[in-house]
């Protein structure tokens, strides 16, 4: 027994260290096709199509030896590589034998600084074509579909999306090694000027933010003055209305422009607020990271993804916002929504039940209060609630996204999948949603559709920390795993203030 539990170890560590080594020779490729491509820009035919075919023969070693490495994004790299050389073989005769052996060789840089720096600012602006190439391919992919595109065609871009930022994270992480390995000297002028002006701009979208939330407060005074000075103005009509006072069409002007006065500040105010209501725009709650799944708990099930449908035009709904709202209960909303935003979710709850019993089937209203119930753990109570908002709208995102949430966390993982797939396709710019998805299809077993939901989440918020760390536990677990690009989301979970997880740091040490 004992020999066989050595030679089970020895098998996991030959694995884990198998998988890391795959990423280094892919990113050896990588790199050999970014000089091909250099050279070519450059007019230099013969010399780029040795790199091509330099990278295609190391990739065939790879799909050789490693079938089951990330074969989608190495049958993309190799279509790309026979493209390049057939165009190339029209403009370049080809070279002898004895030339290709001069050519093909890489030469060792020199060890001096100098040459450490080119080589760095080379992957630098390697990442930065990679990342442009991505921007594009994904404006693509979030276009509206036309009738006439497959979904299977749409599938295949998805893969390859995924793909290239796989391999755009795996940049990152050799240009964070190379900062961290280089001695600490000035940095060139180029580098030094690139990184001012990133912390200018850093600086003075800072300021725009204060600004506007300056604004936004500001706002939110005059607009409780103005419905304080509605109400005002209504009682007095009222009292008019009663004595039959000839000053009643003074009043009522008066009661007009004070209504017009209020509806102003509520337009700026929700100009300020980015032209979004609170629980639509920020309803996204803490969650627990998902468990890693075994294929023999879970075996990948066979309906498709869930996904909105391809449709030319967006479902009808209605989008609830502060508009209705009775009059003069403005007030008492801003109250409730700056309490939640405190995480003071109990007097956030007490002054929302306030507010129902004047209106007591608000959806606006109902959707913030089951998100404060959701917070405060009062599962039953916000069942209770967010059906009772969606009877009265079937289609209201922040309502289904809450409901999602709520069946998560009581384990019915597929109720949780059609609610959160519906919130998406009403409100598909929602990153919490879009990491709830990710969360549900990973303990499915579905980890391809799990990493593309996870995606969108940083594509939607960059600084998502949870969606990071879910990302992290997704590629630690994935079969084969990749190792690199889960330390570099998990490091970055940390950097976002997430709490530590000794299981997954210890999965990602045995993978070192």
């Amino acid at each position: 027994m004992r020999w066989i539990a050595l030679l089970a170890l020895c098998l996991v560590c030959s694995s884990a260290a198998s998988a890391a080594g795959t990423d280094d020779e892919y990113l050896d490729v990588y790199y050999a096709i970014l000089q091909g491509d250099s050279l070519q820009h450059n007019g230099m035919s013969a010399q780029a199509a040795a790199k091509y075919r330099q990278a295609q023969s190391a990739l065939q070693q790879i799909q050789s030896d490693h079938p089951l490495w990330n074969p989608d994004m190495v049958h993309f790299r190799l279509d790309y590589l026979a493209e390049q050389l057939q165009g190339l073989d029209k403009v370049v005769s080809p070279a002898p034998a004895s030339a290709a052996a001069v050519i093909a060789p890489a030469v060792a840089p020199p060890p001096g600084l100098a040459q450490q720096m080119a080589g760095l600012q080379e992957q630098v602006r390697a990442l930065t074509a990679a990342n442009g190439e991505l921007q594009n391919k994904l404006k693509e992919a979030l276009s509206v579909q036309p009738a006439a595109v497959s979904p299977r065609e749409l599938a295949r871009a998805g893969e390859t999306i995924v793909a290239l930022e796989k391999e755009r994270d795996l940049l990152r992480v050799v240009v964070e090694q190379a900062k961290a390995s280089k001695p600490q000297t000035t940095l060139p002028a180029e580098l030094a000027k690139a990184l001012a002006d990133a912390k200018g701009l850093a600086a003075n979208q800072a300021k725009q933010i204060a600004q506007l939330q300056a604004r936004g407060a500001e706002l939110e005074k005059k607009l409780a003055a103005a419905n304080i000075e509605l109400g005002v103005r209504m009682k007095e009509l009222a009292d008019a209305e009663a004595r039959g006072d000839a000053d009643l069409l003074g009043a009522r002007a008066a009661l007009r422009q004070a209504r017009q006065q209020r509806d102003e500040f509520e337009k700026k105010l929700e100009a300020a607020q980015g032209g979004s209501d609170f629980s639509s725009a920020s309803f996204p709650l803490p969650a627990e990271p998902f468990k890693p799944v075994t294929p023999a708990n879970s075996p990948p099930p066979t309906d498709p993804p869930a996904a909105a449908p391809a449709t030319n035009a967006a479902p009808p709904h209605t989008v609830h916002t502060m508009k209705d709202l009775p009059p003069g209960l403005g007030p008492l909303m801003a109250i409730a929504l700056r309490a939640s935003t405190e995480q003071d979710f109990p007097k956030a709850e007490q002054t929302l039940q306030d507010i129902l019993r004047q209106d007591e089937n608000n959806v606006y209203v109902l959707a913030n209060l089951a998100k404060a119930q959701l917070a405060e753990n009062h599962l039953d109570d916000c069942e209770k609630t967010v059906l009772k908002a969606l009877a009265l709208d079937p289609n209201d995102a922040p309502s289904l996204y809450f409901l999602g949430v709520l069946r998560y966390r009581q384990n019915k993982l597929d109720d949780a999948l059609d609610a959160l797939s519906r919130s998406a396709q009403f409100n598909p710019t929602n990153s919490g949603t879009q990491n709830y998805l990710g969360c549900i299809l990973a303990e499915k077993g579905r980890h391809a559709d799990a990493e593309a939901a996870l995606r969108k989440a940083l594509e939607l918020e960059p600084g998502y920390g949870e969606a990071h760390y879910n990302l992290a536990y997704l590629y630690a677990t994935e079969n084969p795993p990749s190792p690199a690009l889960a330390r570099w989301h998990y490091d970055r979970a940390l950097s976002l203030g997430h709490a530590k997880n000794p299981d997954l740091e210890k999965m990602l040490s045995a993978t070192k």
